[in-house]
């Protein structure tokens, strides 16, 4: 039924990065299962704009929203004509 022999033979053939992510695994299981709960809750909307103001993809969408109109407005830069004028007092 068990058999604690064959399942230590299986743990001391495990790689020792294999070991090593068991230990982490049980150590995180450790970890979480003795942790106080947290007080804290979030609304929805809260929960909501923090993953917006976070999200990596919103950030670069707003990025090139950003280049866009840097280019609309040196596009209509050249367009748009300007006009210098200028004048002082000298001899002619």
């Amino acid at each position: 039924m068990y058999n604690r022999p064959a399942q230590a033979h299986i743990v001391a053939t495990m790689p020792s990065c294999a070991r090593e992510a068991v230990r982490l695994r049980v150590l995180l299981l450790f970890v979480l299962a003795t942790a106080p709960p947290a007080n804290a809750q979030l609304t929805f909307e809260t929960a909501v704009d923090l993953a917006l103001k976070h999200s990596l993809k919103v950030k670069s969408a707003e990025e090139d929203v950003k280049k866009a109109a840097a280019a609309l407005a040196v596009t209509k830069d050249i367009f748009i004509p300007s006009v210098v004028t200028g004048g002082g007092l000298g001899t002619a």
